[in-house]
């Protein structure tokens, strides 16, 4: 923890705030601990009361009236909760294929491949963290480079399955 405090001061001193708050007084006054988890919170609210009754299809792009921070926000006001659920739905098939794909190519000694899949791998399993702070991916550049490393995960899982199975 001393090695985590020392690198990433910034990060753990805003989360050891969150954390106390927590422990001490409970979830409202650990999300009101700091003004940008209090933001967040307040554009999920927002995002949340400008929905239709149920949320299920979103209201629109509204880049006028909301700029949100957090990806949870913003897809669940632009897109609602079945746009949400499609996206990770995307992931969590691109997180399997990934580690389907790492695994075969590493069984056939290509460790070169391999290693770009468990990257795209563990990169996949940091988004749903990292959309707290940032819709990373909703970039137009960020967004690019993403569907092109799930083209490619899909690709190659394509081409791994026409080729001699390996034992694993």
């Amino acid at each position: 923890m001393s090695l985590f405090e020392e690198k990433f001061n910034y990060i753990y001193s805003g989360l050891e705030v969150v954390f106390r708050y927590f422990q001490e007084r409970g979830v409202m006054a650990a999300i009101e601990s700091n003004p940008s988890t209090g933001n967040r919170y307040e554009q999920l609210l927002f995002a949340w009361h400008s929905q239709d009754a149920i949320p299920i299809v979103g209201v629109g792009i509204g880049k006028s009236l909301f700029m949100p921070e957090s990806f949870y926000a913003l897809y669940l006001y632009r897109v609602g909760v079945l746009g949400i659920i499609i996206h990770f739905s995307i992931l969590t098939m691109a997180i399997v294929v990934s580690y389907t794909n790492a695994k075969q190519l590493y069984h056939i000694d290509r460790g070169d491949l391999a290693s770009l899949f468990v990257g795209l791998h563990f990169y996949l399993l940091s988004l749903p963290f990292s959309y707290f702070s940032a819709a990373v991916n909703d970039q137009t550049r960020t967004g690019f480079v993403l569907y092109a490393m799930l083209a490619i995960n899909i690709a190659m899982n394509s081409y791994l399955k026409r080729i001699p199975r390996v034992n694993v």
